[in-house]
């Protein structure tokens, strides 16, 4: 725009007439090829293909005088020839020429050589604590699952090499201590809170040692006691009071089975004086029916849109909504039963009883 001046960083800025050659990729100046249209270096235009002096193959010659495999082969020599000084034992030498060659092939030699030394301290704390590689059940315990996923590929090589074998029961478990300790971070509960907490987590571990609880079950129940908590710290109450219990079952209403674990244990401790009450059935009626409700609006707009299937999806919600018939038997009148057209609406015949529905049809959606 006029009577506006700018300022132009030279190193940044793209010089007029270069960018990346489609053939050698190196940055340089480009012309147009002829043939193909794209931007090509001088030396690719002129020399075209040149040999190369380690494998012979032929290559874009602006890239040099050895191909991008041999480059990246010789990078990733240098590199772990380096790297092996950082490592105090023959055998751990070896073991890490031998990752090296193997991430080389199954990844390839540019991959390997840029990734190769990420590796190589993950398997010097092997070194420096064990002297050897250990079993499956010292790495989980030293380093945890979530750790040993991070080094993915030098795990690949371990279980490749038959240097270790996976104890899956042991994987289970320990992704299940890392979940609990990962909920237990995330919770912003009071410190009073958190204790109550700690002591219910200490008495569902040792039900768990006893063989009594799975720590799936015990990641349930703590989840939904710090949810509780977070939910009484929105509140500002240090403690769970019968109104948040309430109000906290009636937002989630599918924590209801592990929250009353939770409570009992506040109850028996004598903590807090708390119960939890059995589900109103004309709340969950009145929920369900509001679904139901959503559930028939999204199908007029699909009809609206002119989706296919949305005529389909209108009959099986409305059966459930209008007339309280059960997800599998609506489905069944939808599918296999044409219903009867009378005047407005469709005529359904289940079970001895007359089922009528409202027929949409998009001319009255409009």
């Amino acid at each position: 725009m006029a009577g506006i001046v700018t300022t132009i960083c030279f190193k940044c800025t793209p010089a007029a007439g270069k960018g990346t050659c489609s053939r050698c990729h190196r940055y340089r100046k480009l012309t147009v090829d002829s043939v193909s249209g794209k931007g090509i270096c001088q030396r690719c235009r002129d020399e075209g293909c040149r040999q190369c002096e380690l494998c012979h193959q032929l290559f874009p010659a602006g890239y040099g005088k050895v191909c991008e495999q041999c480059y990246w082969l010789g990078v990733l020599g240098q590199r772990t020839a380096i790297t092996l000084h950082l490592f105090k034992t023959s055998l751990f030498k070896e073991h890490f020429t031998s990752f090296s060659k193997w991430l080389c092939d199954r990844r390839g030699p540019a991959v390997a050589a840029m990734a190769v030394n990420k590796y190589a301290s993950f398997l010097q704390t092997i070194e420096s604590e064990w002297r050897q590689i250990p079993s499956y059940e010292q790495l989980v315990k030293h380093f945890s699952v979530a750790k040993i996923r991070r080094h993915k590929r030098l795990f690949d090589w371990l279980l490749d090499t038959k240097l270790v074998a996976v104890d899956s029961e042991l994987k289970k478990e320990n992704a299940e201590q890392n979940q609990i300790l990962q909920i237990l971070r995330n919770a912003k509960v009071s410190p009073q809170m958190g204790l109550v907490i700690g002591s219910f987590l200490e008495k569902l571990m040792l039900q768990n040692q006893n063989g009594q609880l799975s720590l799936r079950t015990i990641r349930l129940y703590i989840r939904t006691a710090t949810s509780l908590a977070n939910h009484c710290a929105i509140k500002k109450h240090t403690l769970p009071t019968q109104s948040d219990i309430d109000s906290f079952l009636e937002a989630f209403p599918g924590h209801r089975a592990s929250a009353y674990r939770f409570v009992t244990y506040l109850r028996a401790k004598a903590i807090c004086c708390l119960w939890i009450g059995k589900p109103s059935r004309a709340v969950a009626k009145s929920k369900h029916e509001a679904k139901l409700k959503k559930r028939l609006f999204m199908c007029l707009s699909k009809l609206k849109r002119g989706v296919s299937h949305a005529k389909i999806d209108w009959k099986y919600w409305a059966l459930q909504y209008f007339h309280g018939i059960d997800p599998k038997s609506s489905r069944k009148l939808v599918q296999s039963i044409t219903g009867i057209v009378d005047g407005e609406g469709v005529l359904y015949i289940h079970m001895g009883k007359k089922l009528w529905i409202p027929n949409v049809d998009i001319s009255i959606v409009a």
